[in-house]
């Protein structure tokens, strides 16, 4: 959280942050990144979080939406499960098969 603040502020900076606590937190600004008073990070802190809340908010709804124009179309809910579980499973797959390109996998104790 401390860091999308920070960038909601500078998008260039270049920083670590150790901790969760903006109070306790420390801030090492890199590569001469002008450092940002935690006052000026904290206060940035409720508009990130509203951002993720709405973020949150609005993939439930782009869901929804589509979920409903799939009903609409005629499928029914079971139809609609099927179709986002094979959908899934074809994106973990191919998750699968592109981190594992052109690697052996040994498996132990099968």
């Amino acid at each position: 959280m401390i860091i999308k603040a920070i960038k909601k502020i500078n998008p260039n900076a270049e920083v670590v942050v150790r901790g969760t606590d903006i109070d306790t937190c420390e801030i090492e600004w890199l590569n001469g990144t002008t450092p940002i008073s935690k006052t000026d990070i904290q206060a940035q802190i409720p508009v990130v979080e509203q951002e993720i809340t709405q973020a949150e908010t609005d993939k439930e709804t782009r869901k929804a939406t589509a979920k409903q124009k799939l009903i609409d179309l005629g499928l029914t809910e079971e139809e609609i499960k099927a179709l986002i579980g094979v959908w899934f499973m074809k994106m973990i797959f191919q998750l699968r098969n592109s981190l594992f390109e052109n690697q052996t996998i040994a498996l132990i104790g099968v």
